[in-house]
């Protein structure tokens, strides 16, 4: 199967809303499903995942923020 970084990121925004995990949970999740291995995973990752990933990473304090403002 081919998955396109269009269909990846729809599968992980679907699996989020529908779920209780975090999102990088979820692209963990997505990865297993369908054999992806995680660190090859970031070409399939688009900037709106990528920001929403940052903003929850920020939430959890696994990074600080650049800034004071919300992005």
């Amino acid at each position: 199967m081919i998955l396109t970084k269009k269909d990846f990121c729809l599968h992980v925004e679907e699996e989020y809303s529908n779920n209780q995990m975090t999102m990088i949970d979820t692209v963990l999740a997505s990865c297993e499903k369908y054999n992806i291995d995680p660190e090859l995973v970031e070409p399939l990752i688009n900037r709106s995942l990528k920001e929403k990933m940052e903003v929850e990473f920020i939430d959890l304090n696994y990074i600080k923020s650049e800034s004071n403002t919300i992005i």
